[in-house]
């Protein structure tokens, strides 16, 4: 078992390690350790219809940068009621939901 200390060596959202990894439909918010997601040694990270928001370390950044604002990928606060308390219902319509995607343009 790892030291969840030690966490934020390795991203605090996901991390791929010498493996390819494809996520779809997934939240990684709120990170207090690391960045959103983390590629390691020949690891890969394929990510699709995802909301990086709120990582302490950054969001869509590193090995998954170029990904953001293609294949349904945004950066949107989730509207989580009370994270603070580890409450992860949505409050009002959570900006993930397709009917509220916006597709960031690249500036």
């Amino acid at each position: 078992m790892h030291d969840l200390r030690e966490c934020r060596d390795y991203g605090g959202g996901i991390s791929a390690w010498d493996c390819g990894l494809t996520v779809r439909n997934t939240i990684i918010s709120f990170s207090g350790d690391g960045r959103g997601a983390l590629c390691m040694g020949s690891g890969t990270l394929e990510l699709s219809c995802c909301d990086v928001y709120g990582n302490i370390e950054g969001d869509w950044v590193g090995c998954i940068q170029s990904q953001y604002g293609i294949s349904g990928n945004i950066s949107a606060d989730p509207l989580f009621c009370d994270a603070p308390e580890g409450t992860s219902a949505c409050s009002s319509i959570p900006p993930a939901l397709p009917s509220r995607r916006r597709i960031p343009t690249a500036t």
